[in-house]
């Protein structure tokens, strides 16, 4: 099961590394703002290269997140975790009256990607 959000980025936490057994580990924490009506905030964790592509977002920017939930146990306590494993960037294109939503890998591919509004008008019947 696949589950993803979009939304703002709000604020990036320092990276985190360390030791373990299998070498040199690096994690970091970003939180964005989702909804509109009634804005909601998530934290995520990232690890490895993840962090690194994290270290590369901004304040503000728009991103869709790939993620996994997941749980911890400390002392006989459960603690909840958000495992973001795919970061998206989004561009808007201002194009005439639409605006239209680029991915940005999509848009270093090819530059006139768009992706069409399918609620359209004409579709009605009547």
């Amino acid at each position: 099961m696949s589950l993803e959000i979009t939304g703002k980025v709000v604020k990036i936490l320092p990276l985190k590394t360390g030791e373990g057994k299998k070498g040199t580990w690096s994690s970091r924490q970003f939180l964005i703002e989702h909804g509109e009506q009634y804005p909601r905030k998530a934290l995520f964790d990232t690890f490895g290269d993840k962090s690194d592509v994290v270290g590369n977002l901004k304040v503000g920017d728009t991103v869709k997140v790939s993620f996994a939930l997941d749980a911890n146990e400390y002392n006989d306590k459960w603690y909840p975790k958000i495992n973001a494993w795919k970061i998206e960037k989004l561009i808007y294109q201002n194009e005439g009256s639409q605006d239209s939503v680029v991915g940005e890998q999509d848009a270093k591919e090819e530059n006139e990607i768009k992706i069409e509004d399918t609620d359209k008008d004409d579709d009605l019947p009547f």
